[in-house]
């Protein structure tokens, strides 16, 4: 392709769109100008909107870090104290229950020697 024919090509089709925009615009240049201004004051006050709201979100989440930082330390221990209180609350039944499990094993283990005793004595051959 020659140079030459690409820039004539390449002006003929931007004096095209640019009488094609004229003759199609419905405003006329100050309005459109007016249009583009008023625009751009929208698009301002919404950035300075963002920030704004950018800058609450952010001051949110340094309070909530530092509320952490404060709280937390002490639901830690909070916790560990309740811990702490329930094993020593339920020690004595875990101690009882630990009995009463070795009091079972025992009757299971003597329940089934007097089924073998008496099978034994049923079934002498065996």
């Amino acid at each position: 392709m020659n140079v030459k024919t690409l820039i004539i090509g390449l002006g003929t089709g931007l004096a095209v769109g640019a009488g094609a925009v004229l003759f199609t615009t419905p405003k006329s240049g100050k309005e459109l100008q007016q249009s583009i201004k008023d625009q751009q004051l929208s698009s301002n006050e919404l950035k300075e909107e963002f920030k704004a709201r950018f800058q609450t979100i952010k001051e949110s989440i340094d309070t909530i870090k530092t509320e952490v930082k404060v709280n937390l330390p002490k639901t830690i221990e909070s916790i560990k104290g309740s811990v702490a209180q329930f094993q020593e609350d339920s020690a004595p039944n875990q101690e009882k229950l630990q009995t009463h499990i070795a009091d079972l094993q025992q009757t299971v283990e003597t329940i089934s020697q007097e089924i073998d005793s008496f099978q034994n004595r049923k079934d002498p051959a065996q």
